[in-house]
């Protein structure tokens, strides 16, 4: 969530330390160190400024070289993964699947109109909650 802008604070009432966590958008954006008093469970709308470091200006926070990376990422995947799938197309009998055409289709459905979904828990138990 960090790296999509989006950030999310305890609920328990307090004096909290607003930083951006390390990563991809701490490197390309700086942001001034907050104090944050959340006084209640409510809610609270903050307006918080952050801006491109120099010489980032440019930079996107999704970077293209993630995306050029994803077959290597898969490659890398542990022993058990690999034999979770050789064990999968053993007893489904689909040996002859190329992993190829499983990793283009894994891209082609990254492709279209980016939906952001994110949900906050509220730390109270409510009734439906606990049926």
């Amino acid at each position: 969530m960090a790296n999509l802008g989006y950030w999310q604070m305890k609920v328990s009432p307090g004096v909290w330390y607003l930083q951006l966590a390390p990563g991809r958008s701490a490197d390309l954006y700086e942001l001034p160190p907050k104090l944050i008093t959340i006084d209640s469970l409510r809610g609270k709308l903050m307006h918080i400024e952050v801006q491109k470091r120099k010489g980032k200006e440019h930079e996107d926070l999704l970077n293209a070289a993630d995306d050029n990376n994803f077959q290597e990422k898969m490659d890398n995947k542990g022993w058990n993964s690999n034999l979770l799938k050789w064990a999968s197309s053993f007893i489904i009998g689909n040996a002859s699947s190329n992993k190829d055409e499983e990793i283009t289709a894994l891209k082609d459905a990254r492709q279209g109109e980016t939906i952001n979904i994110f949900s906050v828990a509220s730390g109270h138990l409510l009734n439906w909650e606990i049926m």
